[in-house]
């Protein structure tokens, strides 16, 4: 039975082969990455990340080929999380923090889990800090009395208005050394370098993966049935017949460790 994972900069294709080595782990999901999936007959398919501006996202309507072929569908931490809240009535599961704030509409806008990463070659290594780990962060720092609440208010409220890919501390925290007391910058910063930054994309992405080792034996033993009729549009014929005609394919299992 195979699992196919979608992941990249919340946790390295290395890390999660390693972690889950029978597992085909891919980079992040974008259009027509779900379908080619397929291809592979997966009784499982873990959505962590996915694209989002560098190629066309993957479409919700992959997602619900997949369910409604008895595949079932998980996701976590980034596309994951938002796909899993959009499709959690169609019976995509969800899982983590992140995916909860979606779910409860804490959450709305698709640019909290955003952010710039590095090339296949060198890991996905995020180069911005999203908008869900600032949150989580400074949630952290509050709550330690290292800041007061209204400083992070005023660090999520400049943090919002910053560009995805311009969401970085040092730009962020130059960009409220007017409105917030000095001092409170100041511990802030050496709460920073002391470690205690939260990347909650990658606990997520963690407790996703703890979760596919216990979906697994439930997705061999009892394929999902699906609560739904999918409704076959033009736009689906469309990206199918596209897709059919491609001559690549998903590369074989990643061996443990790659």
């Amino acid at each position: 039975m195979t699992t196919v994972v979608f992941t990249g900069p919340s946790i390295s294709t290395q890390e999660a082969a390693r972690l889950l080595p029978d597992a085909i782990v891919l980079g992040p999901v974008g259009c027509g990455d779900v379908y080619r999936a397929l291809r592979h007959e997966p009784t499982l398919i873990a959505i962590i990340d996915g694209y989002f501006d560098q190629r066309l996202s993957v479409w919700h309507k992959e997602i619900l080929w997949a369910m409604s072929h008895g595949v079932h569908v998980c996701g976590a931490a980034s596309m994951g999380a938002l796909r899993a809240a959009e499709l959690a009535s169609f019976g995509m599961h969800g899982v983590g923090q992140i995916f909860e704030w979606f779910r409860d509409e804490v959450l709305a806008d698709d640019d909290e889990v955003a952010l710039t990463h590095e090339s296949a070659d060198r890991g996905y290594a995020a180069v911005s800090e999203p908008m869900v780990n600032i949150r989580a962060t400074l949630q952290c720092a509050v709550e330690g009395s290292s800041i007061s609440e209204a400083t992070a208010a005023a660090l999520i409220a400049a943090g919002k208005q910053l560009f995805y890919a311009e969401r970085r501390w040092d730009i962020l925290l130059r960009t409220v050394q007017l409105v917030v007391p000095p001092s409170e910058l100041g511990r802030l910063r050496e709460w920073l370098r002391s470690g205690k930054r939260v990347d909650q994309k990658r606990l997520d992405a963690l407790e996703l993966i703890a979760h596919i080792r216990d979906m697994s034996a439930l997705a061999r033993a009892r394929p999902r049935i699906p609560s739904f009729t999918f409704e076959y549009t033009e736009a689906w014929h469309a990206l199918r017949s596209r897709l059919d005609q491609e001559r690549e394919c998903i590369p074989p299992p990643a061996s443990n460790g790659k």
